[in-house]
């Protein structure tokens, strides 16, 4: 999508500034509007503490956005470092895939290569298939299993693979056996899933069992595999059905030595043009691929530490001028005190209490905003953390922790 050159976008943004300028201006413009210097002069003390409870709402509506900024940018980076660190039920690390087609001479091209890739002497195992585990592939069917009159009612989602695929991708197998070579469909693994739908508690009875695909394709259950991930962590587990079947073949997936990576992308890459010089290479690492189904909520975290950070910078600028405003009122107290053998911290905890009030004040606002605008976000995730009480007290203590430097500064 364009940006700058799209009308709706600079009218926004134009919009945007002229409201801001007026809003930024409209106070002090009016209050010096309503200046009476002979009265300013006459209520001196009045006059300079003339417009605390506004001063306070501002400053506690400051600390509040802050804040809901800082716990967004928290707990969006918890729930994304939670997504890397789970295990997916599969090997993701050093699987090199590329696509390609799946037109006729394609087609005849896939033994050649294979075995192209497989001379590769950093290359562990290659395996072909419509689609590498973690794809979000929604090709979904009707289905019989065993001697069930009917389709069940519930449908399954299907792939297609190669006698390598469980090798390549490690994908762990719980009963059975893994597919037997074959260009077309024979048999069928199943998962975990499938069978808790089934009612089936034992891997092992699944195994052997007939299964009708899509009313027409009669199949026997030779393995039953542990479930893995086949979509993002939003969508829960779906019964997983794996055979062979050639002509749907459209990708590869390449398990590669860790001694000369990026030697053995560029082999892959050769092997590629020589068997399909009429085709583009296009790949990237399995993880790489898995990491763009989370584009959108990285973006949303740098977004939350970005403007989190501009919160913070300018309520730091914001308790600056207070504490600047408010040392210089208290000037002749603070040399009292310091005569008589007050400490600076001890200064600086009087001149802090009333700005730390407001912080807890704004950390009360801001907490339940804050918790139901994440956990509304989090409930599009089947697979999430749980929001600790730490990441709000978290935030109050950086909030407070940067006001006591701006503090320190004016005794």
């Amino acid at each position: 999508m364009p940006f700058l050159s799209n009308p709706t976008v600079v009218l926004f943004l134009v919009a945007t500034s002229v409201v801001v300028t007026l809003l930024s201006g409209l106070y002090p413009s009016l209050t010096l509007a309503g200046f009476q210097p002979v009265k300013a002069f006459r209520q001196r003390q009045q006059s300079l503490t003339g417009g605390a409870g506004l001063r306070k709402s501002l400053v506690v509506a400051q600390f509040a956005i802050a804040q809901c900024l800082i716990i967004g940018a928290i707990i969006t980076i918890m729930q994304l470092d939670y997504i890397r660190t789970q295990d997916l039920g599969f090997k993701k690390d050093l699987v090199y895939t590329f696509g390609f087609g799946n037109d006729s001479l394609t087609l005849q091209r896939q033994v050649a290569l294979r075995q192209t890739l497989q001379q590769i002497p950093t290359v562990e195992s290659v395996s072909l298939s419509s689609d590498q585990p973690f794809s979000g592939n929604t090709w979904a069917g009707n289905f019989r299993y065993g001697d069930h009159p009917e389709d069940e009612p519930f449908s399954t989602t299907v792939k297609f693979a190669d006698d390598k695929y469980q090798e390549t991708y490690g994908i762990k197998l719980l009963a059975g056996r893994w597919l037997a070579p074959s260009d077309t469909m024979r048999e069928v693994v199943v998962n975990r899933t499938m069978l808790q739908k089934l009612g089936i508690q034992n891997p092992e009875e699944a195994v052997g069992q007939d299964y009708l695909l899509w009313g027409s394709r009669k199949l026997k259950i030779v393995g039953v595999t542990e479930d893995f991930h086949t979509h993002s962590f939003r969508e829960a587990h779906l019964p997983l059905t794996i055979s062979t079947e050639k002509q749907f073949f459209s990708e590869a997936g390449i398990k590669i030595r860790p001694t000369d990576p990026a030697g053995t992308v560029a082999a892959i890459q050769k092997a590629f043009d020589e068997v399909l010089p009429e085709q583009v290479f296009e790949g990237r690492y399995l993880d790489e691929s898995i990491a763009q189904f989370y584009e959108d909520d990285r973006r949303l975290a740098a977004t939350c530490k970005g403007f989190g950070l501009l919160a913070i910078l300018i309520s730091c600028l914001g308790l600056f001028g207070l504490a600047t405003h408010a040392a210089q009122q208290r000037v002749k107290e603070i040399g009292v005190r310091k005569v008589l053998g007050a400490t600076t911290a001890g200064i600086v905890q009087l001149l802090s209490k009333d700005f730390l009030m407001l912080v807890a004040v704004a950390l009360v606002v801001a907490s339940p905003l804050a918790y139901f605008l994440m956990e509304k976000w989090l409930e599009d995730f089947v697979y999430r953390i749980d929001i600790q009480w730490w990441v709000f007290g978290l935030s109050g203590f950086w909030q407070w922790w940067l006001h006591l430097p701006r503090s320190a500064s004016k005794v």
